[in-house]
């Protein structure tokens, strides 16, 4: 079974939803969402649930609960795809 772990660093308090490209080794995501009570962190897994057609229940947080920084485990698809979708122009 194919699993991507990918490093994000979030910004929340956006105007909009949206992956912002590179930020180091990690993706940049902006969102809406305010950081209390774990709604940043539902807005991540719904952006990414979203932008790579996968269910949400196949992505989990595994490190940055309360972090900007996050590092995020992708079950069902190879790293390759998910940095292809994730990093392509819309």
């Amino acid at each position: 079974m194919y699993k991507a772990v990918i490093h994000l660093r979030v910004q929340p308090g956006a105007s909009k939803n949206v992956i912002d490209g590179r930020y180091g080794d990690s993706i940049r995501i902006k969102i809406t969402a305010a950081p209390e009570q774990g709604k940043a962190n539902s807005a991540v897994i719904n952006l990414l649930s979203d932008k790579l057609r996968i269910a949400k229940s196949a992505i989990e947080i595994t490190q940055g609960h309360s972090s900007r920084n996050k590092v995020v485990v992708i079950n069902g698809i190879e790293e390759d795809e998910v940095l292809r979708c994730l990093l392509a122009e819309d």
